[in-house]
């Protein structure tokens, strides 16, 4: 049977983490490394219809969130860790080379944009069916009934449409 250790005892002994987001491969992130060689990383995995758990150790993942810690975690190679909190992580502030940082406060960013989420688009073939139905009455001369046909066809076709005539459905819907 796997150990289990709650998240809240971690925050409580390894203080607050801050999550982290794998912009680059593990390598060529040397904080992240550097948190990893002293075991201050906790990879969270969330699966679909289950609650979200942890493993100590830095483990690439689909889908994973990393968090790491400012002190040591417990050296439990393949414990659980259960009863993720996010409220007890720590709101990262500026970094110490951020020139805005003066004796521990930072001052707020000019012209300060909020970044809005668009969630991902999917792409969609659609058949569209558009009907239009107009009746009009054409005087013409011809020789016979078949010419009449012609000749009334041609000056029909050079009539507009009027947009309230048209009528739009959707017919097939694909991926």
């Amino acid at each position: 049977m796997e150990k289990k250790l709650r998240f809240g005892d971690l925050v409580r002994n390894s203080g607050r983490p801050q999550a982290v987001t794998l912009w680059t491969t593990p390598d060529n992130n040397p904080g992240l490394k550097k948190a990893v060689k002293q075991n201050r990383v906790l990879t969270v995995v969330m699966e679909p219809r289950k609650r979200d758990y942890g493993r100590i150790g830095l483990q690439l993942h689909p889908g994973a969130s990393y968090l790491v810690f400012p002190k040591s975690l417990p050296d439990e190679p393949g414990a659980r860790v259960i009863g993720v909190n996010y409220q007890l992580l720590d709101q990262p502030g500026p970094s110490a080379s951020h020139p805005s940082k003066v004796a521990g406060k930072s001052k707020p960013k000019k012209n300060f944009k909020p970044v809005i989420w668009n969630p991902p688009t999917q792409r969609f073939k659609v058949k569209v069916r558009r009907t239009a139905t107009v009746e009009d009455e054409v005087t013409v001369q011809a020789a016979d009934q078949e010419t009449a046909e012609r000749q009334a066809l041609k000056q029909a076709s050079h009539k507009p449409f009027k947009r309230s005539n048209v009528q739009a459905e959707v017919v097939k819907i694909e991926r």
